[in-house]
């Protein structure tokens, strides 16, 4: 019993590292098309000439309806396989586009702000708004300096501003982020392999994954209030511990400890980068300068 449960076991992980690819078409079956752009004769599912898709036709309503609904499946399905993979094995997928299987997924920062459109479009719907309590629990309005009060109201506003484009934000928060979490996994797992361009691309796939789950919530928000905010952030790392232990082959313990060394890291920049600004401030106060932006 315990073998066959091993052997179940072992075949499941191994379809999860595997995944599901498009199969190629053989091009000795497929039948000869002429391309009704560039007028090149071939066989397969792609001009060589000009990259015109066989299958261009005439237009019709139903192609009208295609191009409607390639908006969330990418015409060929991609959204719906990235959108698939992202929630049964990120860190193997990222992994599959890294090393150059990326027809068969959406492109990352294009999913982001896609992601981000919906995410917006839905929480002005409901009339809900994550961001703003995030902000509020972190800015709080100091008493004592009216200058200063106004000036942290001010900052409590435009955060709130630039938090409420959830891309531009997670793909600012990446810029910052990924030094850290490249410093800490550095000689780890396949983590050597790759490059800071590739580290960014695998993040945005992360961020990804986060901002579907943010949206998830937004309905449990609405219901619920404050308290689904404070699990946005827990709920953040547990995901990364999941992605990076798939994608640099790694232990659990091992990838939370590294992911810990990075986020000690990662506050560790914004304290020096908080408290330089803070100095500035403080220095210009001290100036009787006015800070009320």
């Amino acid at each position: 019993m315990n073998r066959k449960l091993s052997a179940l076991r072992s075949q499941f992980h191994e379809r999860e590292k595997q995944g599901r690819h498009i199969s190629a078409i053989r091009v000795e079956e497929a039948e000869p098309c002429t391309c009704l752009c560039c007028g090149t004769e071939y066989r397969g599912n792609f001009c060589p000439g000009c990259g015109q898709s066989r299958k261009t036709q005439r237009l019709t309503f139903s192609n009208a309806v295609e191009h409607i609904t390639s908006i969330f499946t990418n015409a060929d399905g991609r959204f719906v396989h990235t959108f698939t993979d992202l929630f049964t094995r990120p860190g193997y997928m990222i992994w599959d586009y890294l090393k150059g299987r990326r027809v068969e997924y959406f492109q990352p920062i294009q999913m982001l702000f896609f992601l981000a459109t919906i995410y917006l479009f839905l929480s002005m719907l409901m009339h809900v708004d994550i961001q703003e309590e995030v902000v509020k629990s972190v800015m709080v309005t100091q008493d004592g300096d009216a200058n200063l009060a106004v000036f942290m109201e001010n900052m409590q506003n435009y955060a709130h501003q630039f938090l409420s484009n959830k891309a531009v934000a997670a793909l600012l928060g990446i810029s910052v982020l990924i030094w850290p979490v490249k410093a800490a996994f550095r000689k780890i797992g396949r983590c050597p392999q790759l490059n800071m361009t590739e580290f960014f691309y695998a993040m945005c796939y992360m961020e990804c994954l986060s901002l579907i789950c943010s949206i998830i919530l937004l309905p449990f928000f609405w219901l619920f209030g404050k308290g689904v905010s404070d699990m946005l952030f827990p709920l953040d790392i547990a995901l990364q511990v999941w992605c990076f232990h798939q994608l640099f082959q790694i232990g659990w313990k091992k990838t939370v400890w590294r992911l810990i060394i990075a986020y000690i890291l990662f506050f560790l920049i914004i304290i020096v980068l908080f408290s330089t600004i803070g100095i500035i401030i403080g220095f210009y106060l001290t100036m009787g300068g006015n800070v009320s932006l």
